[in-house]
């Protein structure tokens, strides 16, 4: 049985060397900078094991891409990462709605992003 503290670093991938190859090949270069805020602040959190992967993430917005969708909703939002990735990957005539947002500090950071960088949507 893999342990909890073990498991928390390594999100979708299993080997450290591995996830870290994508991580600075694949992730981190396509990730926009308020993104990278984002996730940096929650890693200091207490409830970061709640946190979307940026691996994940990217994983998100490829299926987004894929899928062309015209209506989406996020469901227990914590930082606010998936939801911002989200608006930023789907189309200008999309709608994304938001159910249960988190409301502490870390949680209403997502409406000082937002409102400065994803005003598009």
């Amino acid at each position: 049985m893999v342990s909890l503290s073990n498991s928390i670093c390594k999100g979708l991938l299993h080997s450290p060397e591995l996830r870290e190859y994508m991580l600075e090949t694949f992730v981190y270069p396509r990730e926009p900078e308020f993104l990278k805020e984002i996730r940096l602040i929650t890693s200091n959190h207490p409830r970061c094991l709640i946190a979307t992967a940026p691996e994940a993430g990217q994983l998100i917005a490829l299926l987004l891409k894929l899928t062309n969708p015209k209506k989406t909703i996020e469901i227990g939002v914590f930082t606010g990462y998936p939801l911002v990735l989200t608006d930023l990957t789907i189309p200008d005539d999309c709608k994304d709605s938001v159910s249960q947002f988190y409301t502490t500090k870390i949680g209403l950071m997502y409406n000082i992003f937002s409102n400065s960088c994803v005003e598009h949507h």
